[in-house]
C-alpha cells in the first residue's frame, strides 16, 4: 500500500516491466481480465507506478481527489508515461476516490454474459471459415486474407449487453472508429448470432457528408472578403472599358 497525503492505492511486489509491451492472450484469458476491470477486481499495482500515480494525484494538478474522473485519471497515467494501467483507470480512481460512484458490475451479469461469451466463441471457431474476409492495409495496399481474430472486446461485450436491453456500460467501451470495419464486424456477429439464435442488433453509423476541399476553404472564408473582391474586380473592368 502506497499512502501519500491522505491518497492510497494498492501495491504488489513484481518484477514485470510495463514499458511499452503488451502481451498476448487467448481470447478466454483476456475477456477474464476485461471482466475483472469491470467489477473493480483489477491486481494491484507495482509500488514504483503506485507511487508516482499516489504523487500526482496529491500535487493538485489534476483538482482534488473527490472530483476526479476517467478523464483525470487518463490524463495523470499519460503525463506520468503510464498509458499501460489505462484500462485500470477504475481500480485507480476507486482507490484514489473511496466516493466517487462508480459503476461495476454485478456477478449474476457476468456469469450471464460469460455463458453467451463461450457460445460466441465456439460458434466463431466454427463458422470462420465461411466468414466475410477481412481487409488489411499492408505497405500501403488493400490485402484481402482469411479472418482469424476474434471479435474485440468492446464490440462484443456491447452486443451481448444488447440481448439484455442493457446500455449503461456503452460509454465505457468505444467502438472502432472506421464505419467499414463496424459493417464488417456486424456482418461476422450477425451471422454467429442467428447460428445461436440469439437477438442482434446492427451498429447505427452516422455518417458525415464528405466536402471538397474547394468548397470547404470557401466556406470558413468570411462571405465580405469574396464580395469586395469580386467588387474590386468589377471597377478594375469597367475602368478598363
Amino acid at each position: 500500500m502506497v499512502n501519500r497525503g491522505g491518497l492510497s492505492i494498492r501495491t504488489v511486489q513484481t518484477s514485470y516491466s510495463p514499458t511499452g509491451t503488451r502481451g498476448r492472450y487467448r481470447p478466454i484469458f483476456h475477456w477474464n481480465e476485461r471482466i475483472a476491470q469491470l467489477q473493480l477486481a483489477d491486481p494491484p499495482l507495482p509500488p514504483e507506478a503506485a507511487g508516482r500515480i499516489v504523487n500526482a494525484a496529491a500535487s493538485g494538478k489534476y483538482g482534488a481527489p473527490e472530483d476526479f474522473t476517467r478523464a483525470s485519471i487518463i490524463a495523470l497515467l499519460r503525463d506520468e508515461r503510464l498509458d499501460t494501467y489505462r484500462e485500470r483507470w477504475k481500480s485507480i480512481l476507486a482507490d484514489l476516490s473511496p466516493e466517487a460512484e462508480i459503476l461495476t458490475m454485478p456477478q449474476e451479469l457476468v456469469d450471464r454474459a460469460q455463458h453467451v461469451h463461450k457460445l460466441v466463441l465456439d460458434a466463431f471457431f466454427r463458422l470462420k471459415h465461411t466468414m466475410p474476409k477481412s481487409t488489411v492495409r499492408k505497405n500501403g495496399r488493400s490485402v484481402v486474407r482469411e479472418r482469424h481474430n476474434v471479435l474485440p472486446f468492446n464490440y462484443e461485450f456491447r452486443k451481448i449487453m444488447e440481448i439484455y436491453g442493457i446500455y449503461d456500460y456503452h460509454a465505457e467501451l468505444p467502438l472502432l472508429r472506421g464505419a467499414h470495419k463496424l459493417k464488417a464486424l456486424d456482418d461476422v456477429t450477425e451471422r454467429i448470432f442467428r447460428s445461436l439464435a440469439l437477438p442482434f442488433t446492427r451498429t447505427a453509423i452516422i455518417r458525415r457528408p464528405k466536402i471538397r476541399r474547394s468548397r470547404q476553404r470557401r466556406m470558413n472564408t468570411p462571405p465580405s472578403f469574396f464580395s469586395a473582391a469580386q467588387r474590386e474586380e468589377e471597377k478594375k473592368g469597367s475602368a478598363k472599358e
